[in-house]
């Protein structure tokens, strides 16, 4: 009788820990868009968050608000000091500058949450090069996790 309930009570943890297994499993981003999309800039909310229309199909067109992976920037908050302020208007303004330049802006590798999501995380490209890159050479952003914490004036 006791060895039933241990099998038992075993089956249902294993039941439990594949439930929250799945469950986070779903959250996770996944590779929606393999490959090279050209866009179209719909507009720029911050320097690492930009709108983009894309046609993931032929004739299927869809917009994403598109976070930069590989970079962190400076955020413009109340709470943040006056320095860091500058800074990320300077690097929205960097942003809109590099894109408003472009010729060709490219989505590559889409991920997403899932595909009904409008929200979405991607390297931006032109003929610049990489957006995410661009901005750490100008000091306008870090690799993420790079010294967390750290001011960044």
């Amino acid at each position: 009788m006791l060895k039933n309930r241990i099998t038992a009570m075993r089956k249902l943890i294993t039941a439990a820990a594949l439930l929250l297994l799945f469950s986070d499993a779903s959250a996770a981003l996944f590779l929606a868009y393999p490959g090279v999309y050209p866009a179209k800039v719909v507009s720029v909310e911050s320097a690492n968050i930009v709108v983009l229309s894309t046609n993931v199909w032929t004739g299927y067109s869809k917009t994403f608000r598109v976070t930069l992976r590989d970079v962190e920037v400076p955020q413009d908050t109340p709470a943040a000091p006056v320095c860091q302020r500058t800074l990320a208007a300077k690097a929205l303004e960097f942003t809109q500058k590099f894109l408003s330049n472009a010729t060709n802006v490219q989505l590559r590798d889409i991920q997403m949450e899932d595909t009904a999501s409008k929200n979405a995380v991607a390297p931006i490209f032109t003929e610049q090069g990489s957006l995410a890159d661009a901005l750490k050479q100008k000091g306008l952003g870090r690799p993420p996790g790079d010294k967390p914490g750290k001011p960044w004036c």
